[in-house]
């Protein structure tokens, strides 16, 4: 048997890995992450040799001292603060549709790095509208960490959290931004004395926003609020299934919280990391009429001000946020814009601060347009643009059928019309858990995704649909790349198989909704995959998947899944972690549990006054998402 002292000596080599930037480091870090395919359909090759480091302004230092572990390992016995990391090496991947150039050309790390903080100002974005009434129970795709008290953060911005106190200036290390590294929020430190047990210890001094109903004379974060919370969640959530293998919760003293496993987990440091699981307060919810909606109590970096459905949402800073010197700005804006060519317009004339495009064409020509712009290529969180389905329903709950409309889908050219190629090939699972900076490339992604429209064809007719079929597609993109993928593809699919693709298109409220309740019929169309797109932890994406999961909106009962499901949890090992998520991986691409289109790339193009804001491996852009409370406005570049 593997000892706990031995698992630990295997994952604190990889130490240096993670926080060393040297070539020579990812050359060896290279060797360790990447985990040998099994035996079945077609497998990623060994991970190529890394290509060169990107140039960097200035030379990082070193990162501060730190002890790091890999998923499928219990932390240290004791010690803090302690930091979850994957190494990754560099990729350097030739396959039609890998922008690789582009990738390098505007790689994260060639963002400035900033050294002393600037306070104050407003952070300006845009994005689809959000919905009347936030359920931090129910939807998990809302949970962003700029609006929700973190018991644990993520290693985001320009330069590293790992190790940092004071948040007025840079340390000279840059942040670990292709892969996901946790370091300590709400929960300071924790201990794992054995496999079944983990100890939190919580912060002193986090408080409570002093709004009502939190009419309670101590303010302060409690053992027993956080034992409520994740009772609450295991009860109600929609992501209870993370924790199902907790078997108890204590809080045995004011600061301290105990979790008993019923069973080892490889990923629960991972599952507690994400938004699903952003704080809230027992008078919130016990008040849900007046505080369930505008103004869900936590002690996030901002709190919400105002959010007038598809018009704006405004946050304020939190004066008593618990990260003394964060967050930076006084006051984020999201405008809610729809239209592609509307965003494109406000970040030309410097109405918002930052924004998104999927079109080298467009880079270059915002480049021209708004000089100083910064640009930084998203491959590290992509949007996957999909087809789910109602499995258990005909004409999807058949094999043939899914197997027969993927290999029907030109995809490089597709990605050609809709993107000018800026996409990679798709992937059901988090590639940056998995060793990868990048994608498999499309021929390694099984046989049901290389274009065969004679085979697609055979299958059609095999299962009864030999004369072609109508299928209702749900879609929130009403323009843009989205809607061109769409008309992309529908055209191929009536050409080579004769399916009529019946476009519904709803907006982005209707659209979030219909998949949360799985009230679509036919296709629900998506560049996400709402509860498994760009998270931190792998559970996101698998739990779609899993039969016990409310998030298993496609009535997927597949026992070979749950069973794979069941061992990868209880991984003893990250080679053993690794290796069960790329058996998944295979798996489901063989059974095209959704018909993977592409890996849409992004650029987040950012304003020359924005400072600390790129794109994580588990999020992207400023405004809204994960990593909003660490930007900063340099007036010093900012027009009068």
């Amino acid at each position: 048997m593997v000892t706990h002292q031995n698992r630990m000596v295997l994952f604190l080599a990889g130490i240096a890995v993670v926080m060393l930037l040297a070539a020579a480091c990812a050359r060896e870090g290279e060797k360790a992450a990447t985990p040998a395919p099994a035996s079945g359909t077609p497998a990623p090759t060994a991970a190529p040799k890394p290509a060169p480091t990107p140039v960097t302004t200035g030379t990082p230092a070193p990162a501060p001292a730190a002890q790091i572990y890999q998923p499928g390992a219990p932390p240290p016995v004791t010690g803090g603060p302690l930091v979850i990391g994957v190494p990754i090496p560099r990729s350097n991947e030739k396959d039609p549709g890998f922008a690789t150039e582009s990738f390098y050309k505007y790689h994260p790390d060639k963002l400035r790095l900033w050294q002393k903080a600037t306070y104050g100002g407003e952070n300006r974005g845009a994005g689809f509208a959000t919905p009347t009434y936030f359920d931090p129970i129910r939807f998990n795709g809302l949970m962003r960490p700029i609006m929700w008290g973190m018991l644990f953060l993520q290693d985001m911005g320009r330069c590293s959290l790992v190790g940092q106190q004071d948040f007025s200036v840079c340390n000279g290390t840059r942040a670990m931004n292709m892969t996901t590294v946790v370091v300590p929020g709400i929960f300071k430190t924790w201990e794992n004395p054995d496999s079944l047990t983990y100890i939190f210890h919580l912060r002193p001094g986090v408080l409570w926003p002093a709004i009502a109903p939190m009419l309670r004379t101590d303010r302060e974060v409690t053992a027993a609020d956080v034992k409520w919370f994740y009772e609450t969640m295991q009860r109600e959530s929609i992501s209870k299934t993370s924790l199902e293998r907790v078997a108890k919760i204590e809080a045995p003293d004011k600061y301290t919280v105990k979790f008993t496993m019923s069973a080892p987990e490889a990923e629960l440091i991972y599952m507690l990391a994400h938004h699903n699981f952003g704080l809230f307060s027992k008078e919130c919810y016990d008040d849900k009429q007046n505080c369930w909606g505008q103004k869900i109590i936590t002690p996030a970096p901002f709190l919400m001000k105002e959010n007038e459905t598809r018009v704006r949402t405004v946050w304020e800073k939190n004066p008593e946020f618990w990260l003394k010197g964060l967050p930076y700005v006084d006051r984020k804006i999201q405008n809610q814009i729809a239209d592609p060519s509307a965003v494109t317009a406000a970040f030309i004339t410097g109405a918002i601060d930052d924004t998104t495009v999927l079109l080298p064409s467009q880079v270059a020509q915002l480049i021209k347009q708004v000089p100083g712009a910064q640009v930084s290529d998203i491959f590290g969180a992509p949007g996957q643009y999909h087809f789910d389905m109602q499995l258990d329903k005909p004409p999807f709950n058949d094999i043939r059928v899914r197997r027969a409309i993927s290999m029907a889908i030109d995809r490089p050219t597709a990605w050609q019309l809709c993107c000018e190629s800026h996409t990679m090939p798709p992937m059901p699972m988090p590639w940056h858990l998995m060793g990868r900076e990048l994608s498999i490339p499309l021929a390694e992604a099984g046989p049901w995704y290389q274009y065969n429209p004679e085979k697609a064809k055979q299958l059609l007719t095999e299962a009864g649909f030999g004369n072609g079929m109508k299928i209702t597609v749900t879609s929130g993109y009403p323009s843009g790349d989205k809607a061109d993928l769409m008309l992309a593809v529908a055209a191929q699919l009536k050409k080579n198989v004769n399916v009529d693709l019946d476009v519904k298109v709803v907006d982005s409220v209707a659209h979030s909704n219909v998949f949360y309740e799985a009230k679509w019929e036919g296709f629900y169309f998506t560049w996400c995959a709402i509860a498994g797109c760009a998270a931190q932890d792998a559970t996101t994406y698998i739990l779609p998947y899993y039969s016990k999961s409310p998030q298993n909106t496609r009535h997927l009962n597949d026992p070979k899944w749950d069973d794979l499901y069941s061992k990868w949890r209880a991984a003893k090992d990250t080679k053993e972690y690794q290796n069960l998520l790329w058996e998944m991986n295979r798996y489901e691409m063989d059974n095209v549990y959704k018909i993977w289109i592409g890996a849409a790339g992004l650029f987040d193009v950012m304003q020359p006054w924005i400072e600390n804001c790129t794109q994580h491996a588990t999020t992207w852009g400023c405004s809204f998402n994960g990593m909003g409370y660490l930007v900063m406005i340099d007036p010093a570049k900012k027009p009068k």
